[in-house]
């Protein structure tokens, strides 16, 4: 239905309400010179019917006046920004999704993003700056993930200093360590043929103690292996001492995501 049909069934209907208000008024008028009452049935009864037929037709009124403003809106666009599409062309980025934006949102959007993505790169420069450190001092990953957090402090509106994390509550990760004695980890997701481990808890009193137990139990010839390996007793590398994560392994051989959660106590 195209813009002139709909403001042709408008007008029909404004014409309808015109008519319906103006009889309503009529009757309400003659009623109250008989002195009728609005409780007295002959008031209501006749009122009622007159006042549906008024609500309806405004409910007609305002959908088929929505439908028309959307109808221009669409015409306006589609007259405006075809040639502001051609102009457009394409914009080469590095990952394009799509994304809708209205016109009157747009700089604040602009401004919106610019902003995070000034903070999301301000805490890429610290990882990799905490990488560098790592690094530097000779720590490896896998020693890294038994270590307690760190977070970085601003040291001043352009530049962090790190510290050690303050104690937190838990949070959920792949293959995470328990970061307390109370914290249970329930496995969510497993890789191809671990499937089975869905659901199987990981703390104090659970399926399995630690994530060292669950890798000994799901694979104990890699846990012998690597237990070889911390103790600098493996073949390949004798003497050489290499602690080991056992939420990483989990998550690196098993494939295994996990939520973490405090356990309540027993009241």
């Amino acid at each position: 239905m195209d813009i002139q049909e709909l403001k042709d069934k408008l007008a029909t209907a404004q014409a309808d309400y015109d008519s319906n208000t103006t009889a309503l008024e009529l009757v309400i008028d003659s009623l109250k010179r008989q002195k009728k009452t609005e409780d007295d049935p002959a008031f209501s009864g006749s009122v009622a019917v007159l006042r549906r037929l008024a609500e309806d037709t405004k409910k007609v009124i305002d959908r088929l006046t929505g439908q028309i403003e959307t109808a221009e809106r669409v015409e306006k666009t589609k007259t405006i920004v075809e040639p502001l599409i051609e102009a457009f062309g394409t914009v080469p980025v590095n990952d394009a999704v799509e994304f809708r934006i209205e016109f009157a949102d747009m700089e604040a959007t602009f401004n919106k993003l610019t902003s995070q993505v000034d903070a999301l790169q301000s805490r890429l420069a610290a990882i990799r700056a905490l990488q560098a450190a790592m690094e530097a001092v000779g720590i490896a990953p896998e020693v890294a993930a038994e270590l307690k957090a760190v977070r970085f402090e601003p040291a001043s509106p352009k530049t962090y200093k790190l510290a050690i994390a303050r104690s937190s509550g838990t949070r959920a990760s792949g293959g995470s360590r328990a970061s307390s004695s109370k914290t249970i980890h329930t496995i969510v997701e497993a890789g191809e043929g671990y499937e089975s481990l869905v659901g199987v808890k990981i703390g104090k009193g659970q399926d399995h103690e630690t994530w060292r137990a669950l890798v000994k139990a799901v694979n104990p010839t890699l846990f012998d292996e690597l237990e070889l390996k911390r103790k600098g007793e493996h073949p390949d590398s004798p003497g050489k001492f290499s602690n080991w994560s056992g939420a990483l392994i989990a998550e690196r051989a098993f494939g295994v995501k996990a939520t973490a959660s405090e356990d309540e106590p027993a009241e």
